[in-house]
């Protein structure tokens, strides 16, 4: 299922954990991409776990499959996996503070640390590394972000 691609569902079974369900509530009535609804379940009236589907009205379309920071820093790791080394893309609008990263195998061990300047790309890994999982502890002030790279051979 990619970005625009459209399915239909005959129905779709709805679980809430907490106070507030995505969509819009009206009249006892909550309203879920405006096709498809449910009781509510606040008190006095059913609740949403007796209702056992929503029926589609119409198809229902992928909108975005990732969710990436609007501001803050943002990391892309290319290619990923790899079987030499990694090129880090970081892209962050706030361009004073520097870009520390750190690489680290599973057992913690630092296999490199660097600084670099905000919005630029930076190469780490090394054809010499062991098969297997990495990360990359990427900061600049208080934003954090940690990747995954995985070493092939």
């Amino acid at each position: 299922m990619g970005i625009g691609d459209n399915f239909t569902a005959k129905n779709i079974t709805l679980k809430v954990n907490g106070s507030s369900v995505y969509g819009k509530t009206k009249g006892g009535v909550i309203l879920i991409n405006w096709s498809c609804f449910a009781n509510r379940y606040s008190t006095g009236e059913p609740d949403i776990s007796d209702v056992p589907s929503l029926e589609n009205k119409q198809p229902l379309t992928v909108i975005e499959e990732k969710i990436s920071p609007v501001n803050g820093l943002n990391v892309v790791v290319l290619p990923n996996p790899s079987n030499t080394d990694f090129t880090l893309v970081v892209k962050t609008p706030d361009a004073t503070r520097p870009v520390i990263i750190k690489v680290t195998d599973m057992n913690g061990r630092t296999m490199s640390a660097a600084q670099t300047s905000a919005n630029s790309t930076i190469k780490v890994g090394d054809v010499k590394w062991s098969t297997g999982v990495y990360f990359a502890d990427i900061t600049q002030g208080n934003e954090r972000r940690v990747v995954r790279l995985v070493k092939i051979k």
